[in-house]
Parts: structure tokens; C-alpha cells; sequence
């Protein structure tokens, strides 16, 4: 069993950072170098360059690191290379792939792809949830390379109508590869201001393709379901449609509890490299760096996207930005 234990939080000492330790009891710190000796690990969610100072100076002192997704695949490299130097571990948490729904969407894919090569992959998705659905990708495909993306060709073409219409168009769409399989991504091409999921409208919905049938996750929270297909002699008596899981759908809050025991799987595998040895597949260097690289493309390929806040919008980001 994992004996994690929080002994500290690190921040540049905010009211709500020096709040939230002393809510769990434990020292709070400004700097790296005034921190106690004994301590294992360190869960960093900084981005950009401050965070990668921030994560190299950790890997120095002794500390294996895990840091929240995404990563600029630059920043993940130099990372890397100060780990592999300090002989210390470090893995990025992409928090999704760990949920149970997502788990079972993956095994049965596992499966799935036993019998038969997929033929196709497509994707809702918002700019936050890129990463961890191409993570989701990856993991589903065993590998995200081959990739590329670009815009779908026309999108700005009115189909079936005389005259331009006023509709706001709510997703911008890439095509490609992802694995070598034809890919579809549709991305959400707004956000609301906060990170609290208010203005997304899809998350995770991930559908892969195979000759008999399609494997659909409908979000992150489920549900899993398989779509048979075929010929109407050949599966006249097949359910058209059946759960994966028998599991009950779940309740927002029973999904952010999912969450939880997500991060702490992360952690624990983690700690499992630090007493074994043994970098779980998910957490080699090419693995994490071809699923950031393949994060880059589509974040380049998607362009800026607007905030909206309070019914309007206040600006157009990049999407690594937010």
C-alpha cells in the first residue's frame, strides 16, 4: 500500500497557498532551497518556464517530480535530460487516463484491437482537454506516431444556403493521422474565463472505429458504449448497441472523487519507478514526448481561441496559454 503523505506546499505565498497549509497541517515554503531533507516527491503544477526552473531545481536537490500536463515539448526535454542526469524520476500527470470510465474504455479498445486493426479515430474536445484526449489517444492506440493535423478544407464555406448565415461556429476541425489512423478532431474554439469546466460544452469524447462495430467514450465520466456494425443479414440479431460497463452513470461529485483516486494512482505509479526501477510504458521519454509534440501541432494547427466571460468575449489566446 502507498504510504503518501503530505509534508509541505511550496508557492510564492499567497494568502490562499498559506491558507490551504494550514488547513492540512503541514509548513508552507517560498523557495526550493528551504525546504527539509527526506522528502520524496514533489507534485508540480507551475506552467512554463517557471515551472521547468522550478522542477529542475527540485530534481537537484533530490526530489522526484511529477508535474501536471501540459508541457511544451522543449520544456519536457530539458526536464528529462535533468532527471536522466540527477537519476531521479519524473512523470507527467494527464489526471484522465487513470478514471475508471477511461480505463475501461481502454481495456475494451486493448481488446478490440486483439481481433482487428481500427480504422479510424475522432475526437470532441475543448482547447484544456487536448493533451490529456491525445493522451487518451496514445494510450488507446498503444502510441500516438505517426500524426499530423491540419485544418478541414472549407470550413468557412456555407453549405445549403443562398445567403451567408450569422450562426457563430462552435467547433473548428482537424483532420490527419494519429497513430497512422485517419483522425477527425473537432475542438471547441472558446473557453470560459475560469478553469471550472462553465463554458465547455464537450470534454472527452473519443470514438475509434473498427469493421464490426465503434467503441465510444462519451466523456470522461462515461459512458462506455459499443455500436455494432456490419451488414444487416450478418447482425440482424446482435444488440445494436450495448454498455461496456455495468457500471451506474456517475454524479458530478462521485466524477471529481474518480479524479482524486486518479492522482493518487499517478502518484503511486511513480512511486513504484523509485522502488523498482521500471519506467511504466506510459511514462517513457518518447512516449510523453511524442504525445507533447502531437499537443504542439494541434495547438498550432487550432490557432488562437477566445476566453468568454460574463456572456462575452474578452480576448483570443493561444491555447497553451490556458
Amino acid at each position: 500500500r502507498s504510504s503518501q503523505q503530505l509534508v509541505g506546499t511550496l508557492s510564492r505565498g499567497s494568502r490562499r497557498s498559506l491558507e490551504l497549509a494550514h488547513g492540512c497541517g503541514v509548513p508552507h515554503y517560498t523557495s526550493v532551497d528551504a525546504l527539509h531533507d527526506g522528502i520524496d516527491i514533489a507534485c508540480v503544477a507551475v506552467p512554463s518556464q517557471a515551472g521547468v526552473d522550478l522542477m529542475v531545481k527540485l530534481l537537484r536537490r533530490g526530489i522526484h517530480v511529477i508535474a501536471e500536463h501540459p508541457i511544451e515539448p522543449h520544456h519536457l526535454e530539458e526536464v528529462l535530460n535533468e532527471a536522466a542526469k540527477q537519476n531521479a524520476c519524473f512523470h507527467l500527470n494527464s489526471h484522465y487516463g487513470d478514471i475508471d470510465t477511461v480505463a475501461t474504455f481502454l481495456t475494451r479498445c486493448t481488446i478490440a484491437r486483439s481481433r482487428q486493426s481500427p480504422l479510424y479515430i475522432s475526437a470532441l474536445l475543448n482547447p484544456r482537454t487536448i493533451y490529456s484526449c491525445l493522451d487518451i489517444a496514445a494510450r488507446a492506440l498503444g502510441g500516438i506516431s505517426p500524426y499530423s493535423f491540419c485544418l478541414l478544407e472549407g470550413q468557412s464555406r456555407q453549405v445549403g444556403e443562398t445567403a451567408p448565415t450569422t450562426a457563430r461556429p462552435i467547433f473548428t476541425v482537424l483532420q490527419g493521422e494519429l497513430g497512422g489512423l485517419p483522425a477527425i478532431l473537432q475542438c471547441q474554439n472558446y473557453v470560459s474565463r475560469e478553469d471550472d469546466a462553465s463554458g465547455a460544452e464537450v470534454s472527452h469524447q473519443i470514438m475509434i472505429g473498427f469493421a464490426d462495430g465503434n467503441l465510444l467514450l462519451g466523456e470522461a465520466s462515461g459512458p462506455v458504449l459499443w455500436l455494432t456494425t456490419g451488414p444487416a443479414s450478418a447482425i440482424s440479431t446482435q444488440p445494436a448497441w450495448s454498455h461496456v460497463s455495468s457500471a451506474l452513470p456517475l454524479t458530478f461529485e462521485a466524477f471529481q472523487l474518480q479524479r482524486d483516486i486518479a492522482n493518487r494512482l499517478a502518484i503511486q505509479r511513480i512511486e513504484s519507478q523509485i522502488e523498482t526501477g521500471v519506467t511504466p510504458s506510459i511514462q517513457a521519454r518518447e512516449y510523453l514526448l511524442d504525445v507533447s509534440r502531437a499537443w504542439r501541432a494541434a495547438v498550432n494547427c487550432l490557432g488562437p481561441v477566445e476566453v468568454i466571460g460574463g456572456g462575452h468575449v474578452d480576448k483570443l489566446v493561444d491555447s497553451d496559454q490556458l
